[in-house]
């Protein structure tokens, strides 16, 4: 499915970032928060679209 391939790479993303950040500037932080935050904005709407899905199915 999609979205596993879609968290599976995330989660391997955020990995990669921990063990990254404490090397990081200000500046490059910054930038990767505001990643983070649309990354979770992504999420947010797949998880939208997916409790639709199930609630038009249940009916």
């Amino acid at each position: 499915m999609e979205i596993d391939k879609i968290l599976s790479n995330l989660s391997a993303s955020v990995d990669f970032i921990s063990i990254v950040k404490p090397y990081m500037n200000t500046e490059e932080i910054i930038k990767l928060n505001k990643a983070v935050v649309q990354i979770n904005k992504v999420i947010k709407i797949y998880e939208d679209k997916l409790e639709e899905e199930v609630k038009c199915n249940s009916q």
